[in-house]
C-alpha cells in the first residue's frame, strides 16, 4: 500500500513541477508569469465590483535562495482588506478572514488562481451584504 501511495505522490510531484515551470519563470520586469496572470484576473474582479485599490511593490530575497530577489505585489483595498501575490503563492485578507494559497497545494497554477478568485468574490460579496 505504501509503495502505491509513494508512486502516486512521485507522479503528482513530477506533474506539479511540469505544470508550474512556465508560470514560475520571471519576465523582464522581475515578476513571475504566475504573478502577472493572477494580478490581471484579480484586477478584473475588483473592477467588476467597482472596488478601487492601491498597489504596493516590494522586493525580498527568495526563501530558497537568498541571492535571488523576488517581487511581492500587495493590493490594498482598505485597512481591513489586502491581497498579496508572491512569485509562487498568494494570500488574502478580507475583514479579518485570512487565507493562504500555496503553490504545493495545487497541481496546476490555474486551479490555485481559480480557487483564490472564487474565495475573493465570495468574501467580498459577503462583506458587502454585512455592510
Amino acid at each position: 500500500m505504501n509503495l502505491f501511495n509513494s508512486k502516486k505522490r512521485k507522479e503528482w510531484n513530477e506533474n506539479h513541477i511540469l505544470n508550474w515551470s512556465k508560470p514560475l519563470e520571471f519576465n523582464k520586469s522581475g515578476f513571475s508569469n504566475f504573478q502577472n496572470e493572477l494580478l490581471t484576473k484579480l484586477s478584473i474582479v475588483l473592477s467588476e465590483l467597482k472596488l478601487s485599490f492601491e498597489t504596493e511593490i516590494t522586493e525580498h530575497s527568495d526563501l530558497n535562495n537568498e541571492n535571488i530577489k523576488v517581487k511581492l505585489l500587495k493590493l490594498n483595498l482598505n485597512e481591513n482588506s489586502r491581497f498579496w501575490i508572491y512569485h509562487d503563492m498568494a494570500e488574502l485578507e478580507i475583514n479579518s478572514k485570512h487565507e493562504i494559497y500555496e503553490e504545493w497545494g495545487y497541481l496546476k497554477p490555474e486551479k490555485l488562481i481559480s480557487e483564490y478568485l472564487k474565495s475573493t468574490k465570495k468574501l467580498l460579496k459577503d462583506t458587502k451584504l454585512e455592510n
